[in-house]
C-alpha cells in the first residue's frame, strides 16, 4: 500500500506501509505514553520542564495524527487502494468475469487478503 499526500503544483509524496504503520504506532501509543510517563516520573521526581516536555510531546503527536489522518482520506479515495479490478460483462444469458491485477500475481501470495474494484456492464 502506498498513501498518497498531495501537493499542489508537485509531484505526490508516497508513504510505503511499514513507515505508514511506524508512524500510527508511534502516534496511538508510543508518544502518548511517553508523555504520560514523562509526566508522572516529572511529578515524583520533580524533573525539570514536564510542561513543556509534554507540550512539545502533544504537539508532535498531534501534527503526526493529522498527516496520518489526510494520508488515509486520500489513500481510501484513490485507485491505490485496489489490488485489480475485475471485469464483469453481462450478455444474454451469460455472465464473463476478467480479473485485472495491478500487481505481479505472485505478489497476492504474500498477502492475508486482497481488495478488488468491480466494473460491470
Amino acid at each position: 500500500m502506498k498513501i498518497r499526500i498531495p501537493r499542489k503544483g508537485k509531484t505526490a509524496m508516497y508513504l510505503n506501509n511499514k513507515v505508514y504503520d511506524f508512524l500510527k504506532k508511534l502516534v496511538q501509543v508510543i508518544l502518548p505514553a511517553s508523555a504520560t510517563l514523562y509526566f508522572s516520573i516529572a511529578q515524583i521526581w520533580g524533573l525539570p520542564n514536564a510542561e513543556n516536555v509534554i507540550g512539545t510531546i502533544t504537539a508532535v503527536t498531534t501534527f503526526l495524527g493529522l498527516v496520518l489522518g489526510i494520508s488515509s482520506t486520500v489513500y481510501n479515495k484513490s485507485e491505490s487502494k485496489y489490488d485489480g479490478v475485475i471485469n464483469v460483462v453481462d450478455t444474454d444469458n451469460k455472465k464473463t468475469f476478467s480479473l485485472v491485477l495491478n500487481t505481479d500475481p505472485d505478489s497476492l501470495g504474500d498477502q492475508s487478503s486482497a481488495t478488488f474494484k468491480i466494473n460491470a456492464s
